[in-house]
């Protein structure tokens, strides 16, 4: 059976959280988490629903998020990050953890010391 809710649960609003959607630069803080179900439209309109769901499962929430940081190197850090609220699949998100945050400074510190050679 297709699992159709891969949200981690963990999330909660007000959470710090990447988009897998996008490239991971950004940090998002969830504003808002509406629950989803596949509803009879979907399972009339999508065969994949059909095959392994009924109507009233659950279905990844939509997350509201708002850009909080661009961590890319590609950007000016002067500039701010655009404050605009997006919607997202809850399946997309992963939550901002000390170690990820870590990963980034090390990759930072990598491309620094090859800037530098």
């Amino acid at each position: 059976m297709y699992k159709f809710f891969t949200f981690d649960t963990s999330i909660k609003v007000g959470d710090y959280v990447f988009s897998g959607y996008h490239e991971k630069d950004i940090v998002f803080q969830v504003t808002e988490i509406k629950d989803r179900f596949i509803t009879q439209e979907d399972y009339d309109r999508y065969q994949t629903y059909r095959e392994s769901g009924a109507v009233g499962d659950a279905i990844n929430p939509l997350v509201q998020l708002k850009p909080i940081a661009n961590l890319s190197i590609r950007t000016d850090s002067e500039k701010k990050v655009r404050a605009s609220i997006k919607s997202l699949d809850g399946g997309y998100l992963i939550k901002v953890t000390p170690e990820l945050i870590n990963e980034h400074i090390i990759r930072m510190e990598e491309i620094k010391k090859l800037l530098m050679s």
